[in-house]
């Protein structure tokens, strides 16, 4: 039952991260890109805005699964958390079909399951090194 709960913590602490990531990196956007805060509200994206919006999404993808994996004991939150991502963003995505290019979407809905998996591994690989740290040595 503890397992259950830490995976369950876990999944709600990446999504929030998630969230909060993309904010933060969209804000970014909208003041570092000339003339992104201009198209945002019609979604007329330039090719170049669009990759930007990908990176974003990559770089809050792979924080939240690395915060999940980090928190989480059974080790499943990675694929659980991108397959959460699938499917809230795919749906998401299906309703903004007509907003973007099939190549955006492609690539932003292809990229979030391994994304999230390889952010655990990085997470969970960290709490190993944590914990092995707190552990005196075995030396004889």
């Amino acid at each position: 039952m503890r397992n259950t709960s830490k995976t369950l913590s876990s999944l709600v602490v990446g999504l929030i991260a998630w969230m909060a990531l993309a904010a933060l990196g969209n804000l970014a956007l909208r003041i570092g890109v000339p003339g992104y805060a201009l198209v945002e509200p019609a979604m007329q994206f330039s090719s170049m805005m669009l990759c930007m919006r990908l990176l974003v999404g990559v770089a809050a993808t792979l924080t939240a699964g690395m915060l999940a994996g980090y928190l989480d004991r059974s080790g499943n939150a990675g694929l659980l958390l991108g397959a959460l991502f699938v499917l809230l963003f795919g749906a998401n995505h299906v309703y903004l079909w007509t907003e973007f290019p099939v190549w955006f979407h492609l690539t932003f809905l292809a990229y979030l399951l391994p994304a999230t998996v390889a952010g655990a591994n990085v997470g969970k690989q960290m709490r190993r090194q944590r914990h092995a740290c707190r552990q005196p040595s075995q030396r004889a």
